[in-house]
């Protein structure tokens, strides 16, 4: 059995942090391995390193016979017009339920009352994805996901009822059978447009060993208002070319416009014939006549973003170059690359990003090990893309070797976006764990959003809405919304979170998250983490980090301040500083020498004028 270490002093958080890191300046992006099955396992038991869910803010919802529901598929969505919260999951538990049938939990007051509606037709369903689809004046759920034959994946299943569970009809969609073809997911990304257009995306891999070649099938139905029910119109595959190295699991989704006219289909990967920068990064097709045909858009170079010049390090050899590489593996960790379309019809992905350590064809692989990642709003426009930065991540996921592991659960950031139903206004959500725990890992994550209004620009910068409050550190396995409510000018977010002690082999309990919303006032020019209006420009992460030693920083000042910087301990204790007095705009480069500073972790804070920026470092 794994067991959990918690660290909860900064000599055993630097611990943590050396176990996962055996080279103190880069380490490789090792692939995740392949899931070649995904039915379930029943061998893993661990004891869940998170407290115990108490609060009123946390309201049971509806539970599941396991965690596996939350490997894949689109869980949670809502209707604008009815204030209709849909969440879609296994069933089984508490709430009743075998394993093999589908429930959709409903909502329309935020958790406080619910109904559901329960498919089970008498064979095995998994892994179900759901959404809503408003035919005229009527609410439809819609679920779809593969079933298994306790042996492999035999078919798909698209269900729609009403809300009410009338007019309930499912179309089953078998697989082919020629060994070469392989086998389909469709469970991700479903889109129900409001002109009967449903679109269901997969992936689909080819027999082993060939599991380094991926096709991705988009599916089309069409609602049939005689027959109540999707029918199968037209699918369209993709079979990109890719490097011979690129991992067999990629993150990879799908989004449209609320007509229909313009969709997205993505994956992160490494184009065999035009890679710049020679790593992974956002591989986008774009239709604009509703799914019929799909154009591959041009390879950008994300490198030229000034955005991400800013936050994300440059390689060791030349300090010029940064080589964004975008983490790739399971699309149910923090590597996760989830997109959706705005009111203009442009693209957004929330993407993590660390920087190359290297342009050597022989360290490619590579990304510095202290260099925390940074989450990016990226987004199309006219000329190609621009990025907004958001926040960097404080706490590190559950990597399987030093904390635990459920499975395939890794404790992870759990990145979702959304949007208003109007598309103005874009959210980022993922979940970190505050630094006042202790723990360098994502054991006790909180909820954090980050919103853009398209229309002028405006952000909110990086807000935690569940620190200091009931349900801190409380936030597992989280899941989001693509829908935010607009609720008379407060924007709620719809969040369904898990507890149970052991997630794969045991029931989990489903509880929905009251008192999540941002407002108008939230939204304001030139928001953000490291972005402030006055004195403060930009401040970098310290590197190298972890370091032993000596570090550097740089500092841009938007106009002449006092400058002054020091670092505090875990304790709050101020035990280095810098007084620079007066100093002039422009970016200028500090030593913080810690060769007296013990193994651990440390804040150090950068002040100018009025201003002030804080960061994390670790001393090794």
């Amino acid at each position: 059995m794994k067991k959990i270490l918690l660290f909860t002093i900064a000599l055993g958080c630097a611990s943590l942090v050396n176990a996962q890191k055996s080279q103190p300046v880069k380490k490789d992006l090792t692939p995740a391995k392949k899931v070649t099955n995904l039915i379930e396992q029943t061998n893993v038991n661990v004891t869940a390193p998170y407290k115990s869910i108490t609060s009123a803010a946390l309201i049971p919802f509806t539970s599941s016979l396991n965690g596996y529901t939350l490997l894949s598929g689109k869980k949670l969505t809502a209707d604008q017009q009815s204030k209709t919260v849909l969440y879609t999951s296994r069933d089984g538990g508490t709430w009743g339920g075998t394993g093999n049938g589908i429930k959709m939990k409903m909502t329309t007051d935020y958790g406080t009352s619910s109904d559901s509606v329960l498919f089970a037709n008498g064979t095995s369903h998994r892994y179900p994805g759901g959404t809503l689809f408003r035919n005229g004046s009527d609410l439809f759920v819609v679920c779809s996901g593969p079933i298994t034959s306790g042996s492999g994946w035999v078919s798909n299943y698209v269900y729609s009822s009403k809300i009410d569970g009338t007019l309930a009809a499912d179309t089953v969609i078998n697989y082919p059978t020629t060994p070469s073809i392989g086998m389909w997911y469709i469970n991700e990304s479903l889109s129900a447009l409001p002109n009967g257009e449903l679109f269901l995306l997969g992936e689909k891999n080819g027999p082993e060993p060939d599991y380094n070649h991926i096709d991705y099938t988009i599916w089309k139905m069409m609602w049939n208002s005689t027959d109540n029910k999707f029918n199968y119109t037209s699918s369209y595959e993709f079979t990109p070319l890719l490097s011979a190295t690129m991992a067999p699991v990629q993150p990879y989704g799908m989004a449209f416009n609320d007509d229909g006219s313009i969709g997205y289909f993505w994956f992160n990967g490494e184009d065999s014939i035009t890679r710049p920068n020679q790593s992974t990064q956002p591989l986008v097709w774009k239709t604009t006549n509703h799914g019929t045909t799909w154009t591959q858009m041009t390879i950008y170079d994300y490198s030229q973003i000034q955005e991400i010049k800013d936050y994300v390090w440059p390689t060791k050899e030349d300090t010029s170059v940064v080589r964004p590489v975008f983490f790739y593996g399971y699309t149910t960790s923090d590597k996760n690359l989830p997109g959706i379309v705005d009111a203009q019809g442009n693209l957004h992905l929330i993407a993590t990003i660390q920087g190359g350590y290297s342009s050597n064809p022989d360290s490619l692989g590579y990304t510095y090990a202290g260099e925390p990642a940074k989450l990016f709003d990226l987004y199309t426009t006219s000329a190609g893309w621009d990025a907004k930065y958001i926040d960097t991540l404080f706490s590190e996921v559950d990597d399987g070797t030093s904390v635990t592991i459920f499975g395939d659960f890794a404790i992870d950031h759990r990145i979702h976006i959304g949007k208003t139903e109007n598309g103005n206004k874009i959210f980022a959500m993922w979940t970190d764990t505050d630094p006042i725990i202790g723990s360098t890992t994502n054991v006790y994550p909180d909820f954090k959003v980050w919103g853009h209004d398209i229309t002028n620009g405006n952000i909110t910068g990086s807000k935690n809405l569940s620190l200091n409050t009931p349900s801190m550190g409380l936030f597992l396995y989280m899941n989001a919304s693509d829908i935010i409510l607009d609720d008379a000018g407060a924007f709620k977010i719809p969040v369904v979170v898990v507890n149970g002690s052991d997630p794969v082999n045991s029931p989990i309990n489903h509880l929905y998250v009251t008192g999540l919303e941002l407002t108008e006032s939230d939204f304001v020019p030139n928001a953000g983490v490291n972005e402030v209006e006055n004195n403060i420009g930009l401040v970098s992460q310290n590197y190298p980090n972890p370091f032993n030693g000596s570090t550097s920083i740089n500092v841009t000042l938007s106009k002449p301040s006092d400058l002054s910087i020091s670092v505090i301990n875990m304790l709050g204790q101020k035990i280095f500083e810098i007084n620079k007095g007066n100093t002039s705009a422009g970016t200028h480069n500090f030593t913080i020498n810690g060769s007296k500073f013990t193994s651990g972790i440390y804040f150090y804070t950068v002040k100018a004028g009025n201003n002030s920026v804080t960061n994390k470092m670790i001393v090794e």
